[in-house]
């Protein structure tokens, strides 16, 4: 079975919702009120992934030592 990008985004979300110490029923309310939530930042994700470029692949160790500059500058920017 496939699911949705969307439905995809949602689980990711809602995974992060409920890790929260608190749990949902605390944080927001209710597991209505999670699954909502989730899917509010579901569709921002989707909103956003047609604005961006197509993926390109990563050099995982280049990708490292650019978190690490840019991280270093940004450092350096708030002195």
């Amino acid at each position: 079975m496939e699911i949705s990008k969307r439905d995809y985004f949602a689980a990711q979300a809602l995974t992060g919702l409920l890790a929260q110490p608190n749990g949902p029923g605390e944080s927001l309310g209710s597991h209505k009120a999670a699954a909502e939530q989730a899917f509010l930042y579901a569709d921002a994700m989707m909103k956003l992934s047609k604005t961006l470029m197509d993926p390109v692949e990563i050099d995982p160790e280049q990708f490292g030592k650019e978190m690490a500059t840019d991280k270093k500058s940004s450092e350096t920017k708030r002195g």
